[in-house]
């Protein structure tokens, strides 16, 4: 749900605690093609494969998405 919301333009950014493919491959994948970001807490790109906690959805753009990480992680 949130994924459509921010492709809509509803939601600037979310927050995740947990990532799983299951959850997030096929939005993300989605975000990734009108150039939204999928980064982890420590700025990786959000990948399948690797389980990890946290993510960061962003619509905006990069600097937008690292202006909210260094709010909420730093």
């Amino acid at each position: 749900m949130n994924y459509t919301q921010m492709l809509d333009g509803h939601l600037d950014f979310v927050l995740y605690q947990r990532s799983m493919p299951w959850d997030h491959a096929a939005g993300a994948l989605l975000l990734a093609e009108v150039s939204g970001v999928s980064v982890r807490p420590d700025g990786a790109p959000y990948r399948i494969a690797k389980r990890q906690t946290g993510l960061l959805l962003n619509a905006a753009n990069r600097a937008c998405c690292q202006a909210v990480q260094t709010t909420l992680w730093a």
